[in-house]
């Protein structure tokens, strides 16, 4: 179907940016619907992407990340304003392993997962985020219903530029903390 990428596969990730040392000038954009078992959209391997990762569609998936940047070098940010969707533990954004991430993230629909809503720093599986800026912000519904849980997340981050915020009409609902 035009505008829709749909991987019922259990092993594969549907949008992946991942070649070594690639830079690409434009951006990511899902307007359609991206079904995944595994990662929704993945940059990782030392990939540049300048005009930064957009969703105004539906990333669903049953574990995982909806959207994962890990090792890799983001100017543009990240921006969701369609619906991240996860029935399992997995994170609806998250940054991790990154040395410089620029752009900040912004949720201004519906992030609704079962493990963090958006998480920014070190995982079991990547390093540090070194440096970031453009902050966070919330407009819309983040729901991160694991028991520890947290609504965003920022941890390990040595030099973080911006605000976290939750903007007027915004909703973080958490199993444990809500920022």
């Amino acid at each position: 179907t035009p505008g829709n990428a749909v991987i019922p596969n259990s092993t594969f990730t549907a949008v992946r940016v991942a070649t070594p040392n690639v830079s690409v000038g434009g951006s990511v954009i899902n307007t359609g619907t991206v079904n995944a078992t595994a990662t929704g959209i993945l940059i990782n391997n030392d990939a540049t992407l300048v005009g930064g990762l957009t969703n105004n569609g539906v990333v669903g998936l049953s574990s995982k990340n909806g959207i994962l940047v890990n090792g890799a070098t983001i100017v543009g940010g990240i921006s969701n304003s369609g619906t991240i969707t996860n029935n399992n533990s997995g994170a609806g954004i998250t940054v991790t392993n990154v040395s410089t991430f620029g752009g900040g993230i912004s949720n201004s629909a519906t992030i609704d997962v079962g493990g963090v809503g958006v998480f920014v720093g070190i995982t079991p599986s990547g390093g540090p985020v070194s440096t970031f800026t453009g902050g966070i912000s919330n407009s819309g519904v983040i729901s991160a219903g694991g028991a520890s849980a947290a609504g965003i997340a920022v941890q390990t981050v040595p030099t973080f530029i911006g605000n976290i915020t939750n903007a007027q009409g915004g909703t973080i609902s958490a199993g444990r903390t809500g920022i």
